[in-house]
C-alpha cells in the first residue's frame, strides 16, 4: 500500500510518501505559498510521484494536515457570519465569563468576537434545562430576522440557543426554515451539533468559530480533492483532526473547528508511534518548524488529551485571552519559536526574539528571497551549524552573507561580534521553549526528568539538546524523516473519533443503565461518522470515560472507564474519580459527594502502519566528515568540528559532541559532553549525561 503524507507549515509544506509493504520513505520538502496552499501541495505531490517512478493511480492512501483554521482566527481572515441566539442572550459573546484573565494588567485586552452585536440576532423561544421545550420559535419572526441576512453571499450562521444541548428540536427547526429562505447550500452550524455541552459562552464561542471558517475550510478542502482526482489519485483524501485521529474531508468540512491543531497532531502522533516502539513510558513531544514550536506530553505511549482549549490567545501563557472552544484536541503549548522567528530589540532595550515570524515570504534573510530581518534561522548559519551547500539535501542554497547583514543592526545595538550575537538569539529561543515546557509540565504536574525528548520538525533537531539539557532530560530521539515527521505522523495515526456529552447527574443517583445505554449511542454515532473510512464494530477499538467533580466545584477531572458500562456500578465510578483527584491534587478534600458532568467515547479503527519505519536511499558512502566551525560556548566559542551526512552514520556506532549530522531535511546538532548513536531502526539516540552548562 501506498501512502502520503502533507503537512503545510507557517513556513514549509512537508511531505512523506511511504511504502508500507517495504516500509521505505521517500520524502520532500517545498516553501509554503499563504496565497496558493493547495497549488504547493500538488506540486509537491506530483514531484514525489515523478521521481520515484509511482503513479497517481497507484496511491492508496492520502492524509492531510493544515493550520488553515488557526491562521483565520488568528488573522481575522473568516467569513462573515451571524449569530442566532435565544431571545436575551445576544451579548454572551462580549459577556464571556465574567472575569478579567489577568487582575493586574491595567492594560488588559481581551479578544473580540468573532461576529460583531450587528450580525447577533435575538429570537423569541425557550427549551428549559431539563430538555423540555417551552416555547418554540415562530417561523415569522425568524423571517423577519433573516431579511438582514438574505442580501449577503458568502455568509455563515451559528445558531446557538439555550439548553439545546438537552434538546435539539428547536435548533434543527430553524435550520430547516433558515434552509428553506436562503437555501440547501446555506452555511448552518448548530450548538447542538458542534458542541453539545452545557456553559452557554463555551459552546458559543465553539459553534462561532465553526460558522467563521465553515465556508473558507470547505472551499478550500473541496477545490484540493476536485485537484487531487484529477491528478489521478482515486483514493479519498483524509484530514487529522485535533485530538489525533483521521476523518474523510466530509467530516472536516462540517465541522471545521475540529481541525483547529490538525497539523501540531501529527508531531504528537509520530512521537506516541516511536514511543510505543522504542518502549518510552514518558516522551516529551518536542515539534519546532519554521514559525512555531509545541510541546506535548506522551504519557504511556498516549499524547494528553483534553476536551477544551483556546485559540487565537492575545497572550500565548495567560489563560482567557483567546477564544474558547470546546473540542477535543491534543493538550500542547505552542509558542512562536521557528527557524523564522525574528529577533529584535525590544521596548526594554533587551534581544528578544518571536514570535513574530518571516513565514515562508519573504522568509530568513538566507534563504535569500528577499528578507532582511534577523532570524533563528540566520543564526543557526551564523553559528555554523546549518551547511549552506547542503540545505534540504542541496535543493537550497543559503547565503551566510545575507544572515551577516541582517544581523549588523543587533551587532550594532548590542556592540558584540556577530558570532557572540548569533549565540544571543539562539540561547534566547531556547529559553522561551524551555520556559514554555516548563509551565506545561507544572499545569499537568509533571516531572520532566522523568522524560525522554522526541523531535519532529526541520528547527527542532539544531535544538533539542540545549532544550532538554536545560529541562533536566537526559535522552533525546531524533527519529527517521525527523524534518517531516509531522507528515509522517499522519501516516501512523489511526481513524478516530471523540464525542462527549453533558450528563449533570449526581454520582450516588446515577443510572447505570441508562448510563450504558447513553454510552451506546455514543458509539453507534461515531461509527456512523467514520463508516466511509472502514471502521466497523468489528474492528474498531471503544474507550470510554466520563468527567466529574466534588458537588460543588467549578472545574471536573476526565477519568477513564476500563471495563464496559454495564459491568460498572457506583463505587467503581467513584473510586475511580476519587484516585484521579488524587493523582491529579495530590489529596482529596473532605466532602465526598461526586457529580457526574459529562460522559465520552473514543471510537478508534485499527492504525494503517505499525512498527518504524526507513529510508529508501542506501547508506551513504563511508567517507570521511567535512571540517567545519561551529560556536560552542563551554568550548571557548568557534570550534573545529565534524559534520557527518546522517546515512554515513552505521547503527551501533557513536557519535561524540560536539558534531554536526546533517540530514536532508534537518540538522542535528550534538553539544561538546552528549553522545549520539543510531539504532537498528535509523533513529538517532543521543544521551546527555555529559553536558555541561555553557
Amino acid at each position: 500500500m501506498v501512502l502520503i503524507g502533507v503537512d503545510i507549515g507557517g513556513t514549509f509544506t512537508d511531505f512523506v510518501l511511504l511504502d508500507s509493504g517495504t516500509r521505505t520513505l521517500r520524502t520532500g520538502k517545498l516553501l509554503t505559498d499563504p496565497a496558493a496552499p493547495d497549488r504547493v501541495v500538488l506540486e509537491g505531490i506530483s514531484s514525489l510521484l515523478s521521481v520515484n517512478g509511482i503513479a497517481a493511480s497507484d496511491v492508496d492512501y492520502v492524509v492531510h494536515g493544515t493550520t488553515l483554521v488557526t491562521n483565520a482566527l488568528i488573522e481575522r481572515k473568516g467569513a462573515p457570519t451571524w449569530l442566532i441566539t435565544t431571545q436575551g442572550f445576544r451579548d454572551i459573546l462580549e459577556i464571556g465569563r465574567e472575569k478579567r484573565y489577568d487582575l493586574y494588567d491595567l492594560k488588559l485586552r481581551v479578544p473580540q468576537p468573532l461576529v460583531p452585536r450587528h450580525r447577533r440576532l435575538e429570537i423569541a423561544e425557550r427549551t428549559d434545562p431539563s430538555g423540555r421545550v417551552v416555547a418554540p420559535p415562530d417561523k415569522a419572526a425568524l423571517l423577519q430576522v433573516l431579511e438582514s441576512i438574505r442580501p449577503t453571499e458568502g455568509c455563515s450562521i451559528a445558531v446557538v440557543l439555550m439548553h439545546a444541548y438537552r434538546n435539539s428540536a428547536n435548533e434543527h427547526l430553524l435550520e430547516s426554515w433558515i434552509r428553506e429562505v436562503l437555501g440547501p447550500d446555506a452555511n448552518v452550524s448548530l450548538s447542538s451539533e458542534v458542541a453539545p455541552e452545557i456553559r452557554e459562552y463555551e459552546r458559543t464561542s465553539t459553534t462561532a468559530i465553526n460558522a467563521y471558517v465553515k465556508p473558507l475550510v470547505s472551499g478550500y478542502l473541496e477545490r484540493l480533492e476536485a485537484a487531487l482526482a484529477r491528478l489521478g489519485i482515486a483514493a479519498a483524501p483524509m484530514i487529522m483532526l485535533s485530538h489525533g485521529g483521521l476523518s474523510r474531508f466530509r467530516y472536516a468540512k462540517k465541522f471545521p473547528v475540529r481541525i483547529l491543531e490538525s497539523g501540531p497532531a501529527g508531531g504528537t502522533a509520530i512521537a506516541a508511534h516511536l514511543a510505543r516502539d522504542l518502549g518510552l513510558g514518558r516522551a516529551l513531544a518536542f515539534d519546532m518548524g519554521g514559525t512555531t514550536a509545541k510541546i506535548c506530553l506522551i504519557d504511556d505511549f498516549l499524547p494528553r488529551i483534553v476536551a477544551e482549549g483556546e485559540v487565537a490567545r492575545l497572550d500565548r501563557f495567560k489563560t482567557g485571552s483567546g477564544l474558547p472552544v470546546m473540542v477535543p484536541m491534543v493538550d500542547l503549548i505552542e509558542i512562536g519559536a521557528g527557524g523564522g522567528s525574528i529577533a529584535s530589540i525590544n521596548d526594554m532595550d533587551l534581544l528578544a526574539v518571536g514570535p513574530r515570524s518571516a513565514g515562508a515570504s519573504p522568509g530568513p534573510a538566507c534563504y535569500g528571497l528577499g528578507g532582511d530581518q534577523p532570524t533563528v534561522s540566520d543564526a543557526n548559519l551564523v553559528l555554523g551549524y546549518l551547511d549552506p551547500d547542503d540545505f534540504l539535501g542541496g535543493a537550497m542554497r543559503l547565503h551566510g552573507d545575507r544572515a551577516e547583514q541582517a544581523f549588523a543592526p543587533l551587532v550594532a545595538a548590542l556592540g558584540k561580534p556577530v558570532e557572540d550575537v548569533a549565540w544571543a538569539v539562539y540561547a534566547t529561543v531556547n529559553q522561551n521553549m524551555v520556559r514554555a515546557a516548563q509551565m506545561h509540565a507544572f499545569d499537568c504536574a509533571r516531572d520532566l526528568s522523568e522524560y525522554t525528548m522526541v523531535c519532529s520538525g526541520g528547527a527542532a533537531p539544531a535544538h533539542a539538546c540545549r532544550v532538554a539539557h536545560e529541562l533536566g532530560i537526559h535522552k533525546v530521539v531524533i527519529p527517521v524523516a525527523a524534518g517531516v515527521a509531522s507528515a509522517l505522523g499522519f501516516l501512523v495515526a489511526p481513524a478516530s473519533i471523540d464525542l462527549r456529552r453533558t450528563s449533570m447527574t449526581a454520582l450516588a443517583k446515577l443510572d447505570i443503565e441508562g448510563l450504558a445505554r447513553s454510552f451506546a449511542e455514543l458509539v453507534a454515532e461515531g461509527l456512523s461518522a467514520l463508516a466511509d473510512v472502514g471502521v466497523t464494530a468489528g474492528n474498531a477499538t471503544v474507550t470510554y470515560g466520563f468527567e466529574a467533580r466534588f458537588i460543588g466545584q467549578s472545574h471536573a477531572l476526565v477519568v477513564d472507564i476500563a471495563d464496559e458500562p454495564r459491568s460498572l456500578d457506583r463505587v467503581q465510578l467513584a473510586g475511580a474519580f476519587k484516585a484521579r483527584y488524587r493523582e491529579t491534587y495530590g489529596e482529596q478534600p473532605s466532602r465526598s459527594d461526586i457529580e457526574m458532568t459529562a460522559f465520552q467515547v473514543r471510537v478508534q479503527g485499527p492504525p494503517p502502519v505499525c512498527g518504524a519505519a526507513s529510508r529508501h536511499e542506501a547508506a551513504a558512502a563511508r567517507v570521511p566528515p567535512r571540517r567545519v566551525r561551529t560556536f560552542h560556548p563551554e568550548a571557548g566559542g568557534l570550534t573545529d568540528t565534524p559534520s557527518y551526512a546522517r546515512d554515513s552514520v552505521l547503527p551501533g556506532e557513536t557519535v561524540a559532541g560536539p558534531a554536526i549530522l546533517r540530514d536532508r531535511e534537518t540538522t542535528i546538532v550534538v553539544p561538546p559532553g552528549a553522545q549520539a548513536g543510531i539504532d537498528a531502526a535509523g533513529n538517532v539516540i543521543i544521551d546527555l549525561a555529559g553536558m555541561r552548562a555553557p
